[in-house]
């Protein structure tokens, strides 16, 4: 059965990362081959930072955008609720989503998952990069950039 040894560099030296990978490093000798993997682990505390920045631009969407006439229940309605469907609008607006046709032959689209297993940290941070404009332009159109920047943001550096 293949197993990954891990290694972290310390002193821009490879080391093994746990005592288990130690053993099989220590058995290394002069012309032996070894393959390694790089991953993009992505930050859960930036993670959580950005859904703060979420639930922050949640509560500033100006009503005129964030409310819409339901014909069903002949009355205003909220468009978004939650944090969730917020970012789906938001990734929608991004084009990050895949078309799928139903049964019936009508097309929707499916929003992409920014889920920790589908997207590292530095795609995570690109499309965190990408976000802002989207959100600044369709959900907070009265907010400039520079208070944006200066209150909403820093948020996710606090």
């Amino acid at each position: 059965m293949k197993k990954d040894n891990l290694l972290i560099f310390k002193d821009g030296k490879p080391e093994p990362y746990e005592q288990e990978d130690r053993i099989e490093y220590s058995k290394l000798k002069d012309g032996d081959f070894m393959k390694w993997s790089t991953y993009d682990v992505r930050s859960v505390l930036y993670h959580r930072r950005f859904f703060k920045l979420l639930a922050t631009v949640l509560e500033h969407i100006p009503e005129r955008i964030n409310t819409y006439f339901d014909e069903e229940l002949q009355a205003n309605s909220i468009r978004y609720t939650s944090v969730d469907s917020l970012l789906i609008e938001l990734k929608l607006q991004m084009h990050l989503y895949d078309l799928h046709i139903t049964l019936g032959g009508k097309q929707i689209y499916v929003p992409r998952s920014i889920d920790f297993k589908n997207m590292g940290q530095s795609k995570f941070q690109k499309f965190v990069k990408e976000a802002q404009p989207i959100i600044l332009k369709r959900f907070l159109p009265d907010i400039s950039i520079e208070t944006f920047d200066k209150e909403f943001i820093s948020l996710m550096f606090d």
